[in-house]
């Protein structure tokens, strides 16, 4: 049986993780005037929940954008 591994685009995988942050930062932007509006700790809850998921994808962002450009670079220097 023969596996196929397609190699990883930590690149273009580093850039969705940015583009999912930015969703989530519009979607806190929302939450925060809706929680100004009621003062509804639900809300504030799900803001603060929301900031941590928004962390832990720039962190993963960062880290597989600077993976993807060591590849480049020893690419680029093996060739």
């Amino acid at each position: 049986m023969n596996n196929v591994f397609a190699p990883a685009d930590n690149i273009a995988d580093g850039e969705m993780y940015l583009r999912l942050a930015a969703d989530i930062d519009s979607r806190i932007a929302e939450l925060k005037v809706r929680f100004k509006a009621t003062g509804d700790m639900k809300i504030y809850y799900s803001i603060q929940d929301l900031k941590k998921i928004r962390r832990e994808h720039l962190d993963t962002a960062e880290l597989l954008l600077c993976r993807g450009e060591r590849r480049r670079q020893e690419k680029g220097a093996m060739d």
